[in-house]
């Protein structure tokens, strides 16, 4: 071994076997300050054996994953309207934290026979509207000509089509202004009671007449509607009020 490795063979076991480092034997000359002696001095040059690289960025990176949608709002628990509870909520918060122009209320709705195409058909759902006590209200099934039906949010919004396009539902007769009134609050200001024309159906003893009535006809953003069905069946599951 160099004469200027050889005072030091632990340290030079160490540097080679254990951290893997070349070990390079040097000399430098270094004059004093006492006469014009020179003195040399064994030196050592350490490098590393292993070659440093410099970060390289992760192969196959791909961007995170899109966080889960949010889930749908919880359905109206009071069966007298069709706003969800944080809209109710937010309805009675103090104006003072609200800044919008004001709605005018649901305008009361006149007495006669309605054409149902939604909700209101069921019988159940309707008799706890209008809190009937006599059981259910008689339904009498029947089209509408000229009308189609969009989605608006989970309900059905009635809007005007083509001559070709057929609405079936049911006709109720409504008898007093009371009903009529919890009606359009319940059908929400996005929502009118509108002169209608609608046909029986064949079969149930008024087959083929035709009568004039009401029909509550989507008059909110057209925007916030989308094209689909609407099952009154699946509603009614959904909202828990049929097993």
């Amino acid at each position: 071994m160099d004469p200027a490795l050889s005072y030091s063979p632990n340290l030079t076991n160490y540097l080679t076997a254990q951290l893997q480092l070349s070990l390079t034997p040097l000399e430098i000359t270094i004059p004093t300050n006492v006469g014009p002696a020179l003195h040399t001095y064994p030196l050592i040059l350490i490098r590393s054996k292993y070659q440093v690289m410099p970060p390289q960025p992760p192969q196959n990176s791909q961007s995170p994953p899109r966080p889960p949608p949010p889930p749908p709002p919880p359905a109206p628990t009071n069966p007298q309207t069709k706003l969800s509870p944080y809209v109710l909520r937010l309805r009675t918060t103090s104006p003072k934290f609200i800044n919008h122009a004001p709605k005018a209320p649901p305008a009361a709705a006149p007495t006669g026979p309605y054409f149902f195409y939604g909700t209101l058909a069921d019988p159940a759902l309707l008799a706890e509207i209008l809190g009937l006590a006599d059981g259910a209200p008689p339904l009498r099934p029947a089209h509408l000509l000229g009308y189609a039906c969009k989605l608006w949010g989970q309900y059905p919004a009635l809007v005007e089509a083509g001559p070709g396009s057929v609405v079936h539902g049911f006709v109720y007769e409504v008898r007093t202004r009371a009903h009529g009134e919890r009606l359009a609050l319940y059908e929400t200001e996005n929502y009118r009671a509108e002169r209608c024309r609608f046909r029986f159906v064949e079969g149930e003893g008024e087959g083929g007449r035709e009568e004039v009535g009401y029909t509550f006809r989507f008059v909110g953003d057209a925007e916030e509607l989308r094209e689909g069905g609407f099952d009154l069946g699946v509603w009614l599951r959904r909202m828990g009020r049929r097993d």
